[in-house]
């Protein structure tokens, strides 16, 4: 008999506020938890993502530049945090959602297929891109 997985909590950023895309990823049936639920407002990235990634939670965020700046991938990376950055900030909150919805079943693959960090980008329609590793 195999051990069932407990589900994937998805952790929201401060860039993705409380409300709109929170409220699609629950209605959706995700388990969801928010950044100011357990962090100050100004955290740094490079305290918070080790927390949250030794709880297995999967980071969603629209900072695309998560994965360009050295300190956080780094952080990403010793972590081994698992970080999907939505493609594009200048959209509506809603748009982010759906993509982000669009894109899970992708998203929930990729996790599998990967032990340690990754870094993926989601767009609108629901591609994903990894970047790490």
């Amino acid at each position: 008999m195999s051990e069932q997985q407990p589900p994937l909590v998805v952790y929201l950023d401060r860039a993705l506020g409380r409300n709109t895309v929170a409220v699609a990823l629950r209605a959706a049936g995700l388990t969801v938890e928010i950044h100011d639920d357990h962090f100050a407002q100004d955290a740094r990235d490079v305290d918070w993502l080790p927390i949250v990634a030794a709880k297995g939670w999967v980071v969603l965020t629209k900072d695309a530049a998560v994965a360009r700046r050295p300190l956080e991938r780094e952080a990403i990376e010793v972590a081994g945090a698992r970080v999907f950055a939505f493609s594009n900030a200048n959209v509506p909150a809603s748009a982010v959602a759906s993509g982000f919805l669009a894109g899970w079943s992708r998203i929930v693959e990729l996790l599998a297929a990967h032990a340690g960090a990754v870094i993926g980008v989601v767009h609108r329609d629901g591609r994903v891109e990894v970047r790490l590793p």
